[in-house]
């Protein structure tokens, strides 16, 4: 069944307060309201209604609801293989594990979850529903701002480089030894010099503050 016809179905045998209180109950459920468990919604639903075609109504749309949030989730065609004998270079995707990402840890909102509560959100303003894209969006925009929240934290309280004056990189490892980057050239050979002694040592044949001050005072 079509949301949109599981919801008129049940809006035609709501009046228009146990309409209201519907969608606030389901709001809460979606936005993790504490205490509302799912138990304690399905407990609030059943006292809301007051025949049982209204909680058959109810089921319908919820099933409806769920059915087309997880249609997005689709599963991965077959790979067709090529038997002309030709080499055929392997896809390296096929082999990667799968990465654990915030959504699937529910630390995150994914895409059924975000197509629920917009949905539920339209049909509150009126609204017949959303767009599949607008939740595509979302999810960026929740990702991005995670992303962006996090690298504010990080970088103020670790260390950091940055690249091209924007791309941050780098957090929070330790600083290179100087010395260890200085180079030279000495009869025609690069050389790169680990300590201070050695770099002392190339340029040994320039004179020190010391020396400098006493030549500067012979003078005058």
């Amino acid at each position: 069944m079509d949301v949109s016809e599981a919801l008129k179905q049940l809006e035609d045998v709501l009046d228009s307060t146990v309409r209201d209180a519907y969608f606030t109950y389901l709001t809460q459920w979606f936005r993790f309201h504490p205490g509302m468990t799912k138990d304690v919604f399905d407990e609030k639903i059943r006292n809301l209604f007051r025949n049982k075609e209204q909680l058959i109504h109810h089921n319908n749309f919820l099933l409806a609801l769920l059915n087309k949030a997880y249609s997005s989730y689709r599963a991965k065609p077959p790979r067709q293989v090529n038997n002309k004998g030709q080499f055929e270079l392997a896809d390296y995707a096929d082999y990667v594990s799968p990465s654990k990402r915030g959504a699937s840890e529910l630390f995150a909102p994914n895409s059924p979850f975000m197509s629920c509560r917009i949905n539920i959100a339209a049909w509150r303003c009126g609204l017949t529903g959303a767009d599949s894209r607008i939740t595509q969006l979302m999810v960026f925009a929740c990702q991005s701002f995670l992303k962006n929240l996090t690298t504010a934290i990080v970088t103020k309280a670790r260390g950091y480089k940055v690249r091209d004056g924007k791309l941050q990189y780098s957090f929070n490892m330790p600083l290179q030894d100087p010395y260890t980057s200085i180079s030279g050239r000495l009869n025609g050979e690069e050389k790169t010099f680990n300590n201070y002694q050695q770099v002392k040592w190339l340029h040994g044949n320039r004179p020190t503050l010391e020396e400098t001050e006493i030549e500067r005072r012979r003078q005058v």
